[in-house]
Formats: C-alpha cells, structure tokens, sequence
C-alpha cells in the first residue's frame, strides 16, 4: 500500500464532496498508521490502489472514534461496477471488529 497515494478525505468533505465510506473499524484498534489489524483489510486498500482507485484512511470522519476507509464518489461506481473483483469477494461488513446485528 501507498501511503503517498492516499487523498485527504478531510479536504474532499469540506469542499462540500461526502467520501463514499465501504469500511469501518473502531479507532482503537488501528495501529499507528491508522489501519486496521487485518491484513485481508490492509491488502483490500493496497488492491484498490493498484485499480487506480483513490481511496482514503479517514480518521473520525463520520462518527467519532470510528475510522474509515473510503473513496471519491465518483470512484464508488467503479467499486459497485463489479471493475475490483477482489472488492466483491471480501465481506466488508464482518471483520469481527464489530458484534453482529441483533
């Protein structure tokens, strides 16, 4: 993964652009860089880059201590467009960082 490649969420929010978010994990568990302790998760970015799609580690972004992985709207379409086929074949709502839905 490139850590030189990842676009400032932050920045895209406030210029009035809402980062497409497609993974969550608690803030505590991230390790210094801010990435999650699953390499699976890890390796989905470092893919994802390699696709040439723009994503971000958006600390906070959307709820406090939450922290995200994200993507420029526009490239959200090329997620859902089937173009990473790895994107489709990880779960990206179960990680066991979060319990399951009651």
């Amino acid at each position: 993964m490139r850590f030189d490649m990842l676009f400032d969420a932050d920045a895209y929010y406030r210029s009035g652009c809402c980062p497409w978010t497609f993974f969550a994990y608690p803030t505590s568990l991230a390790d210094d860089r801010g990435l999650p302790p699953d390499d699976e998760a890890c390796g989905l970015l470092a893919q994802l880059q390699q696709y040439g799609v723009e994503v971000a580690v958006w600390v906070n972004g959307i709820v406090n201590n939450t922290t995200y992985f994200a993507c420029r709207l526009e490239d959200r379409y090329r997620l859902d467009g089937g173009q990473c086929t790895r994107f489709e074949q990880i779960d990206l709502v179960t990680f066991n960082l979060f319990p399951a839905p009651v």
